[in-house]
């Protein structure tokens, strides 16, 4: 595997397999993330992302698993319940030990909620991850300045879902990605991230965003400040032998990125909350990506 792939997809997955499609029960979500960590692909794995009020169960099946210290990010209620979310967890931590250090908080923000009084007791936790998931809207991107203001706190946008209607488009995607970039904003992507680049998917009846699209595109607009409109350029792209990858780094659409560019926005894009690691891993391999030889 040549470097680029290697930077542009390190730790780049939480793993959300209690979530849909996937929808696996805790027992069987809690053996895949660890065969996930204690395999090969402990490189491309992030968290394991765990609704608040299901962190007890999560407790109890990490007693009967080899012992490991989990990476876990929590999906919080709501930010008016942040403080009830934070009792739950507190629990977990003193009942799961060394298993499980809880480094992430997600939760979803209203707009009306884009406010000191509703963000300042997030700033104020010891989380090392936070991210408050807003709309892909114009309203959206006005909020992205506030979240902005508060150094520890992140964007999180949903990239698709079970239905056509939850992928937002190229144009939506391209400005949020701008300006999270602008602003110095970290950010992250959950779900409809399956595959490496673009493509039609009858599950869904519609284009399901590439994830090597979403960071290739990325780093070329932070190294070379791309407008919004390159940046959907290459968003839209579904034909895998226009991206070329090297050990120095990659090109598209006239754009070449090195590795330092990579490192750069990976420092802002945290990670992409995935059903399965399976299904990206497989496509990557199908596609010789992972097999890809280092060029002289």
């Amino acid at each position: 595997m040549v470097n680029s792939i290697r930077s542009l997809l390190h730790e780049v997955f939480d793993y959300a397999g209690l979530f849909p499609p996937a929808a696996l029960p805790m027992d069987q979500a809690t053996d895949v993330y660890a065969r996930h960590i204690s395999g090969s692909d402990r490189w491309i794995t992030h968290n394991f992302v765990c609704p608040v009020a299901w962190l007890s169960d999560l407790g109890s099946h990490l007693s009967k698993l080899p012992h490991q210290t989990w990476s876990v990010t929590v999906l919080g209620t709501s930010l008016e319940g942040f403080r009830q979310d934070l009792n739950h967890i507190d629990r977990f931590k003193a009942e799961a030990g060394e298993r499980a250090e809880v480094v992430g908080y997600e939760v979803k923000g209203k707009l009306s909620e884009m406010q000191s009084s509703f963000l300042m007791p997030l700033v104020q936790s010891d989380f090392e991850e936070i991210f408050v998931e807003l709309p892909f809207s114009e309203d959206g991107l006005d909020a992205l300045p506030t979240l902005a203001e508060f150094d520890v706190i992140g964007v999180k946008g949903r990239s698709g879902g079970l239905e056509a209607n939850a992928f937002p488009s190229p144009s939506l995607l391209a400005p949020w990605i701008r300006q999270a970039i602008d602003l110095d904003l970290a950010m992250k992507l959950t779900a409809g991230l399956h595959h490496p680049f673009r493509v039609y998917h009858d599950s869904v009846q519609t284009e399901m965003h590439g994830f090597l699209n979403v960071l290739c595109a990325g780093t070329l607009a932070e190294s070379d400040d791309l407008s919004s409109a390159e940046i959907e350029d290459i968003l839209r792209i579904e034909d895998p032998r226009l991206f070329e990858f090297s050990d120095e780094g990659f090109s598209v659409s006239g754009h070449t990125a090195s590795l330092d560019d990579i490192e750069a926005f990976r420092s802002l894009f945290h990670s992409i909350g995935s059903c399965s690691i399976t299904e990206p891993m497989d496509d990557l391999t199908r596609l010789g990506l992972l097999a890809l030889e280092a060029r002289p």
